[in-house]
């Protein structure tokens, strides 16, 4: 319906300000560790978003063809894993805001594709293979 795809854009805007880098970049409001404890609220926002994709016409249209977002969801668990130690890490250099966030975001792509090609693929590959033979010999 056309309320959850407006809840979407709402929601969206919502989570993006929230997101310490994105609040430095449009108001100039230095990062803090203001993230921290609210994953309770993130969680629920978040919830609320999935079900206006959900129940949206035009939004699900649109995230459904853009090529972007399934790379990201066909990679979202490699992402998750990687994403985190890249950010940790590279916040230990100084550097300039702009350069930790291309650099952040190049890394966890290169990393993800490697692991993801090299790892993930080969392993669900070889566990499927195995499960389809144990359900074989039964």
């Amino acid at each position: 319906s056309v309320a959850c795809d407006c809840g979407f854009i709402i929601i969206s805007i919502f989570l993006l300000v929230k997101v310490p880098i994105i609040r430095e970049i449009l108001f100039s409001i230095p990062m803090d560790d203001s993230l921290i404890n609210k994953y309770l609220q993130f969680g629920a926002v978040a919830g609320a978003l999935v079900f206006c994709v959900l129940n949206g016409n035009i939004i699900r249209k649109v995230l459904c063809k853009t090529k972007i977002l399934s790379y990201v969801g066909r990679h979202s668990f490699t992402i998750y894993l990687v994403h985190y130690i890249i950010f940790w890490k590279l916040k230990l250099y100084d550097m300039g805001l702009m350069a930790y966030i291309i650099l952040c975001l190049a890394l966890t792509f290169v990393i993800t594709l490697i692991f993801y090609e090299y790892v993930e693929k080969r392993l669900t590959n070889y566990l499927i293979g195995l499960i389809m033979r144990n359900e074989n010999k039964q």
